[in-house]
């Protein structure tokens, strides 16, 4: 029997990252609003069941209870935006 590693070495990575894109999709509750040019943005919020186990599980429950309801949206427009030049080179620290 053929493994699919033997046919393609970098399948893992790439059942990896599907698996990571379905846990980040169930763990968000996108939220429509209206950009400035008319057109529909989508801010994205964890969820507050998945809250903890996505972004703080090393936190007190008590702790990422307050961060949960007090988080500020990301936009989905994040995952498809292109970098344009790197920040680091210009913005000082």
């Amino acid at each position: 029997m053929t493994s699919h590693r033997r046919l393609h070495p970098s399948l893992g990575a790439v059942a990896a990252l599907a698996a990571a894109v379905t846990e980040i999709q169930a763990a968000v509750n996108p939220v429509p609003y209206p950009d400035p040019d008319r057109t529909t943005g989508t801010d994205l919020y964890l969820k507050a069941d998945t809250f903890r186990s996505a972004f703080a599980a090393d936190l007190p429950a008590s702790t990422t209870r307050v961060m949960q309801a007090t988080q500020r949206p990301f936009s989905a427009a994040s995952f498809e935006d292109t970098t344009q030049a790197a920040a680091w080179r210009t913005i000082p620290s």
